[in-house]
């Protein structure tokens, strides 16, 4: 050999600093992302609190006799957005009916669908979770108001 690095201080180096690079910008990204199970996940959805004012899109029409069971239904990107928000709506006593993915049209805004009978329901979810509420369509549940979660 002449005179150069054995080939042990060629190897490792580079590996430490490439290890540690990953691991740097891994404990960023996590932090970034923001993925503890008690906080929303940083996607512009919302967070679940019992502050927010409830917003009410329903063109006036009266409330009934609050129910409390909802089908969670994910429209996002972000794998397991539904159930996140599940079992924080169970630990607020919701019912949850379902959870699944949303198979409609892209959502832009996540919404609250009620039956003709559980305004009040919705207003009262909508309070705790900060979004919008409608009449539901006619191929949703007619029992508990289906929450659909989009970035």
């Amino acid at each position: 050999m002449s005179g150069g690095q054995p080939f042990a201080k060629r190897i490792t180096i580079p590996l430490l600093v490439i290890a540690s690079t990953i691991s740097i910008l891994g404990l960023g990204g996590y932090s970034l992302l923001n993925l503890s199970p008690n906080k929303a996940v940083a996607t512009g959805t919302p967070q679940i609190t019992s502050t927010q004012n409830p917003v009410d899109d329903t063109n006036g029409q009266e409330p009934s006799v609050a129910a409390r069971a909802v089908v969670v239904l994910n429209a996002s990107s972000v794998t397991g957005l539904a159930s996140k928000y599940a079992k924080e709506l169970e630990i607020q006593s919701w019912t949850i009916e379902r959870i699944g993915n949303w198979t409609g049209q892209k959502m832009t805004k996540s919404t609250i669908y009620y039956p003709a009978d559980q305004k009040a329901s919705a207003l009262e979810l909508s309070a705790v979770l900060g979004v919008r509420i409608v009449p539901a369509k006619l191929a949703m549940s007619k029992t508990a108001l289906t929450f659909v979660i989009s970035q």
